[in-house]
């Protein structure tokens, strides 16, 4: 993508105010919140054993990826209950219900309060956590032990955030010089094929026999640390219609404009699939006035995203 890369001074005055934040790897949960109703309670057999309920609810489109069998849902209801009572998801239904377009699911009840009634109106809460949802539960979570030879630094191009090496030097297509990028420790180097994602090497010299003996290439792997996602403020994020960009301070007065990749939104935040880094500062209360002077300036428009396709 087209980095646009702005520098404030002479417009730190018309800017001021702009407050950035270091990202890091959080919990973030996505709740699910919908109303359903109560389909049937049994009250218990004997004084010792427990009674049971069932709650129909109606999950719609936007949630529908997050809802699985066996996860834990929070049933409320104003009329007959003091506190919310647990559950679990018993069953999802195999197609949408006609008319609201929304998919039943059953909520499972094994100690229904006295109060709850059939017929009752109930609210049902499922809390799903970020690193459940994939493509974050396939990510990476057990970083490797750092052995002698272990690589901790790359060198890459700053206009071809994708061209990497190990050792210093310029862009083989270009005279630029690559820049120096040590590695946090919960990143590591390995080898792999682009066209081929699964052919990969923990060591430099491989090949892939898919590619006629190509040279795998080298990445850099982050390591995501169990239960968490790496979060970006709700605030920072521009969607512009066709992506979303976020502005990275990379010197004091000086922003990039990164086009990254985000999973669903987790209450004020959204965990980050591609295009920044823990420990990046980013723009938080004043990214849209960043935004709009890469639109309003002339000098500055032309790297903004999506100026090199409207020029075409």
């Amino acid at each position: 993508g087209v980095v646009a890369r702005m520098q404030l001074s002479p417009y730190r005055v018309q800017l001021a105010g702009i407050q950035t934040s270091a990202i890091s790897y959080r919990p973030l949960v996505r709740e699910i919140v919908t109303i359903g109703r109560v389909h049937s309670v049994a009250p218990p057999a004997t004084n010792e054993s427990t009674g049971k309920a069932v709650v129909e609810a109606q999950v719609f489109e936007r949630d529908m990826p997050f809802i699985a069998e066996g996860q834990t849902a929070d049933v409320s209801c104003d009329a007959a209950l003091a506190a919310p009572c647990a559950g679990k998801v018993g069953s999802i239904g195999p197609q949408l219900a006609a008319g609201s377009g929304a998919l039943p699911v059953r909520i499972d009840l094994d100690s229904p309060p006295r109060g709850l009634r059939t017929g009752m109106t109930v609210t049902v809460r499922i809390q799903v956590p970020a690193a459940d949802i994939e493509p974050f539960r396939s990510m990476p979570r057990t970083v490797p032990p750092i052995v002698p030879d272990s690589l901790r630094e790359v060198f890459g191009c700053s206009e071809h955030p994708d061209v990497l090496k190990t050792k210093p030097g310029t862009w083989p297509l270009g005279k630029n010089e690559l820049e120096h990028r040590p590695l946090a420790e919960n990143q590591r180097v390995d080898w792999w094929c682009p066209m081929h994602p699964k052919v990969t090497s923990d060591a430099p010299g491989a090949e892939c026999r898919e590619c006629n003996g190509m040279k795998l290439l080298p990445r850099v792997v982050t390591f995501t640390p169990v239960g968490e996602v790496l979060a970006v403020p709700e605030t920072a994020v521009i969607d512009t219609g066709t992506k979303k960009v976020v502005y990275v301070e990379r010197a004091p007065g000086m922003f990039d404009g990164v086009e990254v990749t985000l999973g669903p939104r987790c209450g004020d935040s959204y965990p980050v699939i591609k295009g920044l880094e823990a420990g990046q500062r980013v723009a938080t209360t004043g990214s849209f006035l960043i935004d709009a002077e890469t639109r309003l300036n002339p000098s500055v428009a032309v790297g903004y995203f999506g100026a090199a396709e409207k020029s075409k």
